[in-house]
């Protein structure tokens, strides 16, 4: 199944609202849900080293 692509300004939109989420007191991962991202298990941003390996 092939990935949606977003354009710069999708995904701008979609950080700003994460964002606004976040100040209203959400915790990441519910904000990220109520942006219609899940977690899948595959990082977007991500560097070597910095997130710890998932069962």
């Amino acid at each position: 199944m092939a990935r949606k692509r977003y354009s710069d300004e999708d995904a701008l939109k979609l950080l700003r609202e994460i964002d606004v989420h976040l100040h209203d007191g959400l915790d990441v991962v519910s904000a990220c849900r109520k942006a219609g991202i899940s977690d899948d298990g595959h990082p977007v941003f991500a560097c070597d080293g910095c997130l710890q390996s998932r069962p």
